[in-house]
């Protein structure tokens, strides 16, 4: 019987499998069941019983993870490699192209890469390779973003009836995600005042709808976006409401989905749409009604 010990915390490592009768080597990234499987198929049966397969757990320590930077800060790309006496060589890529020393970009002894000043070039996803005895061990893929806060729409000034819903259109390229408020006059809205929040509803997007307008709703509105890596808000424009007295005449969407959305599989996504008056919604799929 050959028995295999599972790692803490897992049932997946890296094992380079060695056999005293120089019959192969090689290593795989797999359960340790399938390491006995490949170990009892392919050993020669005339020296079963006498070699014993011998292993060495290969495993990386640290990985590159995810990483938001802002231009012009430095970061580091964490790779640690656990590989007993033996000391890997350790190369890195950016997509797939090999990345180098220079003015900026360091491979450490630790085997970590260290940017000193990151620039727009640097952004994309990396892996460290660790070489060791004629084999090559990948780690995960890390992605290196650029912070960023952009507008990219802004409200537009709206001619709006007595009771009719607007509805403000606020869009941020943001990374990370942004936070947004809205203003009114200069005047921070808090849409968590129960007397505001009847009314007023900021969308997921950081739009703000406003429901069953009314003269007091009338002046400039403007959004404000903010993220934890900027120590400075970005604002939209001014926009300017205008309450005319009286019923609105026509009947029409004020905020209607976007053509495209593009999403990841599992990911929750929010289709927004507004009309200038209370409205009953139906939705179609591919022509076909969806029942919710």
């Amino acid at each position: 019987m050959l028995l295999a010990r599972v790692p803490k915390g897992g049932n997946m490592a890296h094992y380079k499998l060695v056999w005293k009768s120089g019959f192969a080597t090689g290593f795989l990234r797999v359960p340790w069941i399938c390491v006995v499987s490949f170990v009892l198929t392919f050993l020669n049966p005339g020296t079963l019983g006498q070699d014993i397969p011998e292993f060495s757990s290969v495993g990386f320590l640290l990985e590159p993870n995810d990483v938001i930077a802002v231009l012009g800060s430095s970061v580091a790309l964490n790779c640690s490699v656990l590989t007993g006496d033996t000391v890997p060589v350790i190369r890195w890529t950016q997509e797939t192209s090999p990345v180098r020393n220079d003015l900026t970009r360091t491979i450490m002894p630790s085997g970590a890469l260290r940017i000193a000043s990151v620039s727009a070039f640097d952004e994309g996803s990396y892996r460290c390779n660790a070489e060791l005895e004629n084999a090559d061990y990948f780690s995960k893929v890390g992605t290196l973003s650029i912070a960023r806060l952009e507008l990219q729409e802004g409200p537009e000034d709206i001619l709006a009836y007595t009771g009719d819903t607007i509805f403000f259109t606020c869009d941020f390229d943001s990374i990370p995600s942004p936070q947004i408020r809205w203003l009114k006059n200069g005047q921070v809205l808090d849409l968590t005042e129960e007397r505001v929040s009847a009314r007023y509803t900021l969308f997921p997007s950081g739009g703000l709808e406003i429901r069953e307008v009314r003269s007091t709703d009338g002046g400039t509105y403007r959004c404000q976006g903010t993220n934890r890596l900027f120590s400075s808000p970005a604002f939209s424009n001014n926009a300017l409401l205008t309450i005319n007295p009286g019923a609105n005449p026509d009947f029409q969407f004020i905020k209607i989905p976007n053509r495209e959305i593009q999403a990841p599989v599992g990911e929750t996504i929010v289709i927004e749409v507004a009309t200038d008056s209370p409205a009953t919604f139906t939705w179609f799929k591919d022509d076909e009604e969806i029942f919710m």
